[in-house]
């Protein structure tokens, strides 16, 4: 789980790899709310997102409220 204005988030979202200790198949996740599937050797996780939005998604979450639930797709 990543915090949503992470750079890690950001870079998940374009198609990059991510430092990440997990092994296998994960959920990747921002402040709890799944993102997609990534698959990781224990060093980096590869992104598995569809290959329609990769490049063209940013994750936002809604500027008036700091603890809002909710997260839209740009």
């Amino acid at each position: 789980d990543y915090p949503a204005d992470s750079p890690q988030i950001q870079a998940y979202m374009h198609g990059e790899v991510v430092s990440s200790q997990q092994r296998g198949w994960c959920l990747v996740t921002a402040d709890g709310y799944s993102l997609g599937w990534g698959k990781g050797d224990g060093r980096v996780l590869k992104n598995h997102y569809p290959k329609g939005f990769v490049g063209e998604t940013r994750v936002k979450m809604a500027k008036s409220d700091k603890n809002a639930d909710n997260f839209y797709f740009t």
